[in-house]
């Protein structure tokens, strides 16, 4: 039958086991839970990555559109000055016009075709050969638009409209005015998809990127890589980025999600291009996109990784484990071997054990209590108070002290002798250990006549409810004093301080005023308790002389 001694270790042992157990689980949860972490803040990392430098292309794109549109629009100015030049004929400026036309068309890049037209809407002069003048283009919704609206200075955006080559494009158009400020006509510029597809494409740098210029209807009019799924397609739908960039009212917006057009998932950048200065009619919105699978491909890589390591790191746990086990068990094994032997040699450690024990408790008991009284003696008092101080500093509770001294004391001793005082001391021992009642109360004997009692958590009216009960048990005790002025029988002089302890006070702070409570008892008249006035925070609660001498 095994013993309660080999039931323990058993137990012990499984326990061991099932702890080993849970660290290993605790363990591997950890690294888990940190992998996931860390996985988590790379793809942020990644993806804020990834729509800085997709903002930085949005960023190139719109500063060449914007640039294109100022040229355009000074060009219009141009035309508007020399028209109003002084010149009595359009005929006589036609030459300079023509040639204007033409070499603007060629040295601006992202330009199509630039058109005249008179307050009729018929061509005057246009850098399109195929363009015959006379021709109208009343029936263009552009040139309608601004024939109806006539406001000078606005710069008019038309909807995207196809070409013959199926390519999309738009024109801009601006009203002219006569020496008068009455519409007479109007320029409109068409804008070149091929050249403007090749700055698009300048700024692609990964086959899964999307580049494109939207109008501010939701039609996509140009597009890298150049695609007919995409070309004329509307973004106008209310659950498109693009209809939600419109509606922030921001000049660039971050998204990330999945295109209906596409039915992928992309990080997609777009950037509002209305220079307030232009005060264009319609903005232009510059769309750039990557597909997430391919920006996040490192990272599902990496994933796949640590996913390898993770499960190396579980499968060598599991083994680790086992041979903890066993090596465990072995361990308990040479343990309970080691126990039996020394059980059959434990009598003499026991007795030797007690001897010493006993010897350790009358050390303690000359090193901390009084020999004369049985109660603490002066080093056991300041080590309690250092620590009940340090104690009710952390809890924020009050600390008392309560200091008394055997009236004329040498005169007793002078009188019947140091026998006979020493069993007073005795006496009073007794009667300051039957009045403190509870268990962290502490009396002392400090001195050779002069007693402390020690009352944590006590505040200043309690202490002096229980110093008034000392001294009058005390005086009870009727031990006759024929040398006393204070009464025909042995009394006591008591001091109370109460201080709540705060940092950057020293707990010898209490000692110090009971002390001097203590003399201020003994200068009024002695056989008597005295406090002094109350304080609130660390201040002492009691008032006296910084220094006095003995009354005795």
């Amino acid at each position: 039958m095994p013993t309660q001694y080999e039931h323990t270790l058993k137990t012990l042992q499984q326990g061991a086991n099932r702890h080993g157990r849970r660290l290993v689980v605790a363990g591997l949860l950890v690294v888990l839970l940190l992998l996931l972490v860390w996985q988590a803040g790379e793809q942020v990392t990644i993806r804020d990555r990834e729509f800085s430098r997709l903002s930085t292309q949005s960023g190139i794109i719109s500063h060449d559109l914007r640039r294109q549109l100022m040229s355009i629009r000074a060009l219009h100015v141009n035309l508007q000055a020399e028209l109003l030049s002084g010149a009595k004929t359009f005929e006589s400026v036609r030459p300079f016009i023509d040639k204007r036309l033409s070499a603007f068309v060629q040295t601006v890049n992202g330009v199509r075709t630039v058109t005249l037209l008179d307050a009729k809407a018929s061509v005057l002069a246009s850098s399109n050969p195929q363009q015959q003048k006379g021709n109208s283009m009343a029936d263009n919704e552009l040139v309608q638009r601004v024939m109806q609206d006539a406001q000078p200075g606005t710069l008019y955006i038309s909807r995207p409209y196809p070409l013959a080559d199926n390519m999309l494009t738009i024109a801009v158009a601006s009203m002219l005015t006569d020496e008068r400020g009455e519409f007479s006509g109007m320029v409109v510029t068409e804008l070149s998809p091929l050249e403007i597809g090749i700055m698009l494409s300048s700024v692609v740098y990964a086959d899964d990127m999307h580049a494109g210029v939207v109008h501010a209807d939701g039609t996509v009019f140009l597009a890298e890589p150049v695609t007919q799924k995409l070309l004329g397609h509307s973004l106008a739908d209310s659950q498109d980025a693009f209809t939600k960039h419109v509606h922030s009212g921001n000049e660039l917006s971050l998204y990330h999600g999945r295109q209906l057009y596409s039915h992928d998932r992309r990080l997609i950048v777009q950037q509002t291009i209305m220079p307030a200065e232009l005060n264009i009619s319609d903005a232009l919105i510059v769309r750039i996109s990557r597909n997430h699978d391919a920006v996040f491909a490192s990272l599902y890589r990496s994933r796949w990784f640590m996913a390898g390591l993770y499960l190396v790191l579980v499968v060598s746990s599991v083994v680790l484990l086992r041979l903890w086990q066993r090596k465990s068990r072995q361990a308990f094994a040479d343990l309970n071997n080691a126990q039996k032997q020394l059980v059959a040699s434990n009598g003499m450690l026991v007795r030797l054990n007690r001897q010493l024990e006993q010897q350790t408790e009358n050390m303690r008991s000359l090193a901390f209590l009084d020999e004369l009284t049985g109660i603490a003696n002066r080093r056991h008092f300041n080590r309690s108070l250092e620590a009940e101080w340090r104690r009710c500093l952390r809890e924020r509770q009050p600390l008392s002290m309560i200091m008394l001294d055997v009236d004329y004391f040498k005169q007793f001793n002078d009188l019947y002798g140091h026998q006979r005082g020493d069993d007073c001391l005795v006496c009073i021992a007794g009667s300051l250990k039957n009045s403190l009642t509870r268990s962290h109360d502490l009396p002392a004997r400090i001195g050779g006549e002069e007693f402390a009692c020690l009352l944590p958590n006590t505040q200043l009216e309690g202490a002096l409810i229980k110093a008034e009960r000392i001294r009058s048990e005390i005086e009870a005790l009727a031990i006759p004093h024929a040398g006393s002025l204070a009464g025909p029988v042995v009394t006591v002089s008591v001091g109370v301080a109460c201080m709540l302890p705060e940092p950057g006070i020293d707990y010898l702070s209490l000692l110090e005023a009971a002390d001097e409570t203590l003399y201020r008892a003994k200068h009024e008249g002695r056989n008597q308790v005295y406090s002094g006035a109350a304080a609130e925070s660390a201040s002492v609660i009691g008032e006296g002389a910084t220094g006095h001498e003995s009354l005795d």
